[in-house]
């Protein structure tokens, strides 16, 4: 499910304020800054079966895009997939940058 408009645009002024206010950044970088922010922390995707159909609705930058609708019996496989630990790609992300900081 995503998340209402109250929590995005909340989340958005969360994430673009440091951007906004820093003083390293040019005035023509910061539109930038908040951009590519908003395009990486505001994309989801939220799949969810309503009776006959599979309703897919894209969200991109914290801008919900039209639901996309299909009928179930088109629909061969549905895999999900539930991690757990920590995959390679997270570890570089996340524990990369964790490393860095301290």
């Amino acid at each position: 499910m995503l998340p209402n408009r109250t929590t995005r645009w909340i989340l958005f002024v969360v994430l673009s304020l440091p951007a906004l206010v820093s003083m390293k950044l040019s005035w023509m970088a910061k539109p930038f800054a908040v951009d590519m922010k908003s395009l990486l922390a505001g994309s989801a995707r939220a799949s969810r079966v309503e009776g006959t159909g599979l309703v897919t609705q894209l969200l991109i930058a914290f801008a919900p895009q039209k639901p996309e609708r299909c009928k179930l019996k088109f629909i061969v496989e549905i895999e999900s997939e539930n991690r757990k630990g920590i995959g390679v790609v997270d570890w570089m992300f996340f524990q990369g940058f964790n490393w860095v900081i301290d």
